[in-house]
């Protein structure tokens, strides 16, 4: 099946044609203005034929939206022309204020993701996207529009690419997360500042999270304190911002406090998958970096059991051969709050291992992939 957003408008060419036709549709005036210079160039830089997007927008007084070519903006001002009339017959120019609905005109594929996404091919499953949706990406702060839903999933993948790209290690990696985190930022900042938007807020939220993995941390700290505090377990963002605050917190070295933080993410009240298994990988990591090898053992080993042939199994399972490998715990072991919690009385030694054992096979399997593009070798 495929989504197809599409509306199409018959013109006459020509410049005096579009004149007229500006005049007779009402987009001359205060709102929508015309630029003083027939045929000159927007602002530098700002258009690029490949990123001119047809888009029918609406204004509060008008029932019918008009549709133009989105040819770029500076600011709060958006320059258009009509669809079909050559660049140098003018252009025009509205205020995104005046704007109440824009839908732009794209065709995304989902089916085409979701092979991507089952085989956790991150960066594929972003390109499927962007490629659909790149024109729009300047205008994701136009309200009420048809784009920010796709936006934040094609980021969503990106910024998975790059979790995974850094696990793996390695300089080849290392710049292709770079890349990837640095475009999933731009997107989120995008949809972030769609103030219509119910998850905006979602959208700064995981911004920050790239700025973290960016090594960007005394900006995302920054941006992360204008952000007002998320008290009500009941609200949709609370998993998230306390998970975005124990990575700030973590890579601050501040792992008691991390630990706390992540927790506060844990006891979200329907384990949001969104941020759970991170929260819980987080954690983990904490107790690593504390050299409390127990605690981190016991966390490693259930993120494995619970998300089997996911990246965070095969993060948490890298972990724990490299633990049992090194023989971290075989020191006395003491009651501690992750033991209680999954109600384990075995040696939890003997257990991780003979797990780790009889699943090797299907992790080797099932291991994720690099998430680098098959047809590129880069992130989109």
């Amino acid at each position: 099946m495929r989504k197809t957003q599409k509306t199409d408008v018959m013109i006459n060419q020509g410049g005096m044609v579009t004149l007229l036709v500006m005049l007779l549709i009402g987009w001359s005036g205060p709102a929508y203005t015309q630029n003083p210079s027939p045929g000159a160039q927007p602002p530098a830089a700002m258009v690029k034929p490949s990123m001119v997007i047809k888009t029918q927008l609406f204004r509060s007084h008008e029932r019918d939206g008009r549709t133009v070519e989105l040819i770029g903006r500076k600011g709060n001002d958006i320059f258009f022309r009509i669809p079909g009339v050559s660049q140098a017959a003018g252009q025009a120019t509205i205020n995104i204020n005046t704007i109440t609905k824009a839908v732009f005109e794209f065709q995304y594929d989902e089916f085409a993701v979701f092979p991507h996404v089952k085989k956790r091919r991150w960066a594929d499953a972003a390109k499927v996207i962007i490629k659909a949706i790149a024109p729009t990406i300047p205008y994701l702060d136009l309200s009420t529009n048809n784009a920010v839903e796709p936006a934040l999933e094609a980021a969503g993948y990106l910024f998975k690419s790059g979790t995974v790209l850094q696990q793996n290690g390695g300089a080849t990696n290392e710049k292709a997360a770079a890349a990837a985190y640095a475009q999933a930022y731009n997107i989120f900042q995008q949809v972030g500042a769609a103030q219509w938007f119910e998850r905006a807020n979602n959208a700064r939220l995981k911004a920050i999270q790239c700025l973290v993995a960016m090594g960007k941390l005394e900006t995302a700290a920054d941006e992360f304190s204008k952000l007002q505090v998320c008290e009500e377990i009941g609200d949709s963002d609370y998993g998230l911002y306390w998970l975005v605050q124990a990575d700030i917190l973590y890579q601050q070295k501040d792992y008691r406090a991390a630990i706390d933080a992540a927790v506060k993410s844990l006891v979200f009240n329907n384990k949001d998958m969104e941020t759970f298994p991170d929260a819980l990988l987080l954690s983990a990591n904490c107790y690593y970096a504390l050299q409390e090898m127990h605690q981190a053992r016991d966390v490693y080993y259930e993120i494995v059991r619970l998300f089997e042939q996911t990246d965070w199994s095969a993060m948490a399972r890298k972990q724990l051969v490299l633990m049992m490998k090194n023989n971290l715990t075989r020191g006395k072991e003491r009651a501690n709050y992750w033991k209680t919690l999954i109600d384990v009385k075995e040696d939890m030694n003997k257990l991780v291992e003979e797990y780790l054992k009889t699943t090797e096979i299907s992790s080797v399997t099932n291991a994720t992939t690099n998430a680098i593009s098959q047809e590129g070798k880069t992130t989109p």
